[in-house]
């Protein structure tokens, strides 16, 4: 809220809207580009807001013709198939030289482990809800995460998405857009 210009406006709309602001709060607001968007399970079936850090005015140009041709709110789990492979695409469960993790501060799970099998293994076994996975080939860390992302290219990398846990969510999302249907969304 202290913020000037477009984001204190957004942010006041939104507080009118119902819609929390506190980072502690809010589901809706993002603070990456699209394909670096961490999507959890607790935010995966809510109203995306906005995106930030998309660099060149190109890039954000094509995010606004993409969005502006989409009648209907957009959910987090929908930016997979905006912008990702889509949550069907078995080709998720293990790629090399990409990373659905992404460039994190957070603390995660890391585990030394000798192939990208041993921790895939420990995030499809996690008794936490782990949706995703890195291994990577050179220091043999393994780092598995409560969210995941459409990805970018990381050479010397494998990595995957919890596929069933993912598409249990998105299933949800569809069960929960069905129950909603003709109510009023924001």
């Amino acid at each position: 809220m202290d913020a000037l210009y477009g984001d204190k406006v957004l942010a006041q709309l939104s507080m009118k809207a119902g819609i929390h602001v506190n980072e502690y709060l809010g589901v809706h607001f993002n603070y990456e580009p699209p394909t670096q968007s961490m999507l959890t399970v607790d935010n995966g079936c809510e109203v995306v807001v906005n995106f930030h850090r998309v660099a060149t005015p190109a890039a954000q140009l094509a995010i606004h013709k993409l969005l502006n041709l989409i009648n209907t709110p957009i959910t987090w789990w929908d930016i997979w198939n905006l912008f990702g492979r889509g949550v069907g695409d078995e080709k998720m469960r293990l790629r090399e030289g990409w990373n659905y993790v992404g460039h994190i501060e957070l603390p995660i799970p890391r585990f030394t482990v000798e192939s990208f099998a041993e921790c895939k293994a420990l995030c499809v076994g996690s008794k936490s809800r782990c949706l995703a996975w890195e291994w990577d080939s050179v220091d043999r860390e393994c780092r598995i995460s409560p969210w995941v992302i459409v990805g970018f290219e990381a050479k010397g990398k494998f990595s995957g998405v919890n596929f069933e846990e993912v598409t249990k969510l998105v299933d949800d999302c569809s069960d929960r857009r069905k129950m909603n249907a003709g109510r009023t969304v924001i």
